[in-house]
C-alpha cells in the first residue's frame, strides 16, 4: 500500500499521476531516454506534457509537444480493449501535424491482452510515423538500476505503486496454504491474539502505564507503544515481519540510541524470562519474543513482566537525565 491508495484507481487517474511525476527532472529524463528517437531529452520540459487532449481522430492519453516534436502516448495499465481507431486514428492525426519529429508510443504492461491485435493493426497501416512499445517493467528496471529515486520519499512511493500495479508479488497457492486458510481455527487464533494484546494494554493502562500510540493493522503491527520522548521507543504486540521471520507472534521491542537504556532492556528481558533481545534484520529495533503458554493467568503474567521492564526503563531514563 502506498500514499496513492484511493487516489489512483483507474487508467485516467494513473495517467494524470504519471504526467505529474514528470515534474521531477530526474524521472522525466529517464523516461525520455527510453524513447527511441533522435532528440535531446534536455529540450523537453514538464510544460511540454499534456493529457486527454481531444483531436479529430481520438484522444491520446499523453502528448509530448514542442515546436518540432509531437509524440502521442497511449497508456494501458490493464486489459482495456482497443478502440476502433487505435492505433490507426492516432497515426493519421500525426501525419497531418506539420512537425519534423512525430511518433506514436504504446506504454503498456508486458502481459497486455490485446498487444498482438495492436501490433497487427499497426503493421497493416501504411503510415510512415515512427512507433514504439514501452513496457512498464522497463521503467521500473531503469529506476531501480540507476537508483534515481534514492533519498526522495515521494518518488519512492511512486516506484512502489508501479511495482504494485505491474510487478505484483507471486502468490503461490499450495496445500499448506489451503490447509491453513480453510481451517476454522485460523481466524479464531488471530482474534484471540488481538484480544490478548488489547487486554495486556488495558491492564497496563490500569496500572498507570502511558500508552503513547496504537497500531491496529494485523499485516503490519497490531499493538501499542510506550515511548519515552527523546530516550527510547518501546513496542509491545504483534509485528508481522518479525512473526514471518521467526514464527513468534508476540514480542516486545525497543529502539534507542542510549547504550545504558539498551543494556537495561537486555537485563530486564533476561530477568523476566523472555528471550535474549536481538537486532532484527535491517532495522534498528532490538526484539525479544514473549512466549504464549497455556495458563489461565497468561494475561496477568505478561502484564506484570512487561510493566517491570517499562518501570525499569523509565527509572533508567530519569537517572540518565539527572
Amino acid at each position: 500500500m502506498t500514499i496513492f491508495e484511493n487516489l489512483v484507481y483507474n487508467e485516467n487517474t494513473f495517467t494524470e499521476l504519471f504526467k505529474n511525476i514528470m515534474k521531477f527532472k530526474v524521472f522525466r529524463r529517464e523516461f525520455l531516454s527510453l524513447i527511441d528517437y533522435d532528440f535531446s531529452v534536455e529540450d523537453i520540459e514538464f510544460e511540454n506534457f499534456s493529457t486527454q487532449k481531444t483531436t479529430d481522430n481520438g484522444r491520446p492519453d499523453l502528448i509530448i509537444s514542442t515546436q518540432t516534436i509531437e509524440i502521442y502516448i497511449e497508456i494501458k495499465v490493464w486489459n482495456t480493449i482497443l478502440t476502433s481507431n487505435q492505433p490507426s486514428g492516432y497515426l493519421k492525426e500525426l501525419e497531418g501535424i506539420p512537425k519534423s519529429k512525430k511518433m506514436l508510443i504504446l506504454l503498456t504492461p508486458k502481459n497486455y491482452k490485446y498487444l498482438d491485435i495492436y501490433d497487427k493493426r499497426k503493421s497493416q497501416d501504411n503510415s510512415n510515423i515512427k512507433t514504439q512499445t514501452i513496457f512498464w517493467s522497463e521503467i521500473i528496471y531503469r529506476i531501480e538500476q540507476e537508483e534515481i529515486f534514492e533519498g526522495n520519499p515521494l518518488l519512492n512511493e511512486y516506484l512502489e505503486l508501479l511495482k504494485e500495479w505491474f510487478e505484483p508479488k507471486h502468490v503461490e497457492i499450495d496445500n499448506k496454504f489451503l490447509e491453513i486458510m480453510y481451517n476454522i481455527d485460523t481466524p479464531s487464533s488471530l482474534e484471540k491474539l488481538t484480544d490478548l494484546i488489547n487486554q495486556v494494554k488495558t491492564e497496563l493502562q490500569k496500572s498507570g502505564v502511558e500508552i503513547t500510540s496504537n497500531k491496529t493493522n494485523i499485516l503490519n503491527e497490531y499493538g501499542f507503544y510506550c515511548d519515552s520522548i527523546d530516550s527510547y521507543s518501546l513496542y509491545i504486540g504483534e509485528w508481522f515481519d518479525y512473526w514471518k521471520e521467526t514464527g513468534n507472534p508476540f514480542c516486545i521491542a525497543i529502539h534507542t540510541n542510549n547504550e545504558q537504556i539498551l543494556n537495561q532492556f537486555n537485563i530486564e528481558c533476561k530477568q523476566q524470562g523472555f528471550t535474549k533481545p536481538e537486532l532484527f534484520e535491517n532495522t534498528n529495533w532490538w526484539v525479544c519474543n514473549i512466549s504464549l503458554k497455556i495458563n489461565e493467568s497468561t494475561i496477568e503474567i505478561i502484564t506484570d513482566k512487561t510493566k517491570k521492564i517499562i518501570d525499569k526503563l523509565k527509572n533508567t531514563t530519569l537517572q540518565h537525565m539527572l
